[in-house]
């Protein structure tokens, strides 16, 4: 098991711009909450030193946020709801550490600790235990075709930091588990469209039902906008999901979930040279079925058996233009993709002071992609993994949590991601924690096998282009991390403050590098996969604080300070992610049908990627203003929300759209809930 990381390694520095940036909106965010009313300002004492969140995502074992081997955010249901975000990558640009580009075509690309690209692969996204983390290229989350819906989220755990000891190698720099309520929770109907500018046009649908130990959900919507200002982007996506939970017996429980989102968006660039990445319709449905059922051996024993199956299906075709020989070559990236996953976990307590959590895994990949994999119908890929984890309370203060995960994919050695953590509970409401992990994130399918040819007839007549070749010897990438963390509970204003220094260290980092290409090729710019011989260091610090000044006032803050050091990038690693990125939420019920929401983000100056430019610092503001009406037991809502206001910004620049930019839109719009 690898050893504890000392103090003295996680040094980090902050710049007075980014410590005056911060200090400020926190001032601003107190002061807000300082004029709430009277009654807000008596410290509710029967609230303090209550249980903190539990949350499952950290070690698979029920824990408060400050037992938890690592730093963990959560986002519940009244905060979801309060913000008027249309999508999940919206709530994510609220936790520390994380950074969140949209792009065209409803794209958003969301990563945590930079190393941003196209495809931002190191971070497992969950729902229900469900991973949605894509097989497709370098795999990473499409976030726009995730089949869930706002509506049916009932939380969503944010861990910050490695966790491949419990969801595996796509997990190297975090993990995302959203979790959606127990059907029949909320009996009833409820349906609500929002209208707006830029052709902005929802739809909502969701209706729940109980008859005895059954309950069975049912949610719908429809989403579309205009996209980006600059871009032929417009974006709909339709999304329909079931679930129904039910109770066998005193003992034995089992949910089924299923779904579907089909989306449609536009692609490319008008103008492009030879039309290569020309304007082009998109469409995918990702589809899931997820069926799992529970066992409880006893008060504190649980074993489960799950089993998923997910589609990916995608049509996405443009015609090139090479004159004068080939005026026109039709192009295009239609695949498919299919995973079934098998997993089982159990449980337990082995002793008075001891809690373990075991189980394993077993997965099966397939893709279809003549494009991507030429002259292969298909190429699979499987995995097993066993994991295990164990909390030991060594006495009232002090808990040790320890756990690894051996993982192997086909074809490959086995790789072994442990993790130790040491929380002292130093006083009551005030806990530290100090630990140490091993992650890894495994090379895609394509990084291993691609080869992507382009023929002037489609898929034969002259040989074009050889884009990309993968490496079959191509090593995963390592992350060694280091963390101290604080957990803090505060009479005044009821607040929870948490604190994550760190530093982790990335070796054998995936890189793309030009290549021989292959004889009788008109256009030679081919390139493969490498493992950077130079190891990436990433230190920083990041902090959250929640409290509630007064029964109707929440406030939410966030200061996130990472530095990257990639000498053998030159400046591009390092410039991918902002250096400083600060948050403050503040929601207040104002009288008994009023409710206000207020987000201000603001990001530092950053480079997404080698395709953009430099992307100046801005100030995001987002706002909501409810009003209830109607029986207070099933109350309507209407709601006028504002998304992206502030300083006028971009979050990504291409190359192709220097000289007019890429301005997000600012959105106004009015949504109505009305139950039935």
């Amino acid at each position: 098991m690898a050893s504890v990381g000392s103090a003295s390694a996680l040094k980090t520095s902050v710049s007075g711009r980014g410590r005056s940036v911060s200090a400020a909106l926190v001032w601003v965010a107190l002061s807000i909450g300082l004029c709430a009313r009277a009654e807000g300002q008596r410290v509710m004492e029967r609230s303090f030193l209550e249980d903190l969140p539990v949350v499952l995502s950290a070690s698979r074992i029920p824990q408060s946020l400050a037992a938890t081997p690592g730093a963990v955010t959560v986002l519940d249901r009244e905060f979801i709801q309060a913000t008027g975000y249309r999508d999940l990558p919206s709530l994510l640009k609220l936790i520390p550490g994380f950074h969140v580009v949209r792009e065209r075509g409803g794209l958003s690309h969301v990563t945590y600790h930079g190393l941003g690209n196209a495809f931002p692969n190191r971070m497992q996204v969950l729902i229900d235990g469900r991973s949605v983390y894509s097989p497709y290229f370098l795999g990473g989350v499409d976030w726009f075709a995730v089949p869930v819906t706002i509506d049916e989220i009932e939380r969503v755990e944010v861990l910050r930091g490695s966790n491949s000891t419990n969801y595996g190698s796509n997990a190297a720099l975090g993990v995302v588990n959203i979790v959606t309520h127990v059907a029949g929770d909320r009996p009833g109907a409820t349906g609500g469209f929002s209208v707006g500018n830029n052709s902005l046009a929802d739809l909502e649908l969701d209706g729940e039902w109980r008859r005895g130990d059954f309950g069975l959900r049912l949610n719908a919507e429809v989403r579309y906008d205009d996209g980006l200002g600059a871009m032929v982007d417009a974006a709909r996506k339709g999304v329909v999901t079931i679930r129904g939970d039910h109770r066998l017996n005193l003992r034995d429980e089992l949910s089924f979930s299923a779904g579907v989102n089909d989306s449609r968006r536009g692609l490319g660039f008008a103008g492009d040279p030879g039309n290569s990445n020309g304007l082009r319709a998109f469409r995918g449905e990702n589809a899931f079925a997820h069926l799992r059922w529970r066992r409880a051996l006893s008060a504190d024993e649980e074993i489960q058996l799950g089993y998923y199956h997910n589609t990916e299906h995608a049509t996405e075709a443009v015609t090139a233009y090479l004159p004068p020989f080939f005026p026109t070559v039709p192009i295009d990236f239609n695949r498919t993709s299919d995973r079934d996953n098998l997993d089982f976990q159990h449980l337990f307590s082995p002793t008075g002071n001891t809690r373990a959590a075991w189980g394993l895994e077993l997965r099966r990949d397939v893709i279809r992609s003549p494009r991507l994999f030429y002259g292969a119908n298909r190429v699979r890929q499987s995995l097993a993994r066993v994991f295990g984890n164990l909390e030991w309370r060594l006495n009232s203060a002090l808990t040790l949590n320890a756990g690894a995960m051996l993982e192997r994919y086909s074809g490959r050695g086995s790789e072994l991601a442990p993790r130790i953590f040491l929380n002292w509970q130093a006083m009551p409401g005030h806990t530290l924690r100090i630990g140490r992990s091993i992650a890894y994130r495994a090379p895609s399918m394509a990084e291993e096998n691609a080869n992507v040819r382009f023929y002037s007839n489609g898929y034969s007549g002259v040989l074009l282009r050889v884009s990309y070749l993968g490496t079959p010897s191509i090593r995963p990438e390592k992350i060694a991390a280091n963390e101290i963390g604080y957990v803090g509970q505060f009479k005044t204003w009821n607040g929870v403050f948490d604190l994550r220094v760190y530093q982790e260290k990335i070796t054998d980092l995936i890189q793309e590098i030009p290549t021989a290409a292959p004889p009788g090729v008109i256009d030679p710019r081919t390139f493969t996969f490498y493992n950077s011989g130079v190891p990436v260091l990433q230190r920083g610090f990041e902090w959250s604080y929640r409290a509630r000044p007064g029964p109707k006032t929440q406030l939410q803050a966030g200061y996130s300070n990472l530095r990257v050091h990639a000498p053998f990038a030159g400046d591009v690693l390092e410039h991918e992610a902002p250096r400083h990125v600060t948050t403050v939420t503040w929601i207040q019920e104002w009288a008994q049908r009023w409710n206000t929401t207020l987000s201000v983000i603001r990001y530092g100056t950053y480079e997404w990627g080698s395709g953009s430019y430099h992307v100046p610092r801005y100030t995001q503001l987002d706002a909501r203003i409810a009003y209830r009406f109607g029986p207070p037991g099933k109350p309507s809502e209407v709601a006028l929300v504002l998304l992206d206001h502030g300083s006028r910004h971009q979050e990504f620049l291409p190359q192709t759209l220097l000289s007019k930019g890429n301005p997000i839109p600012r959105l106004a719009f009015v949504n109505l809930k009305l139950p039935f």
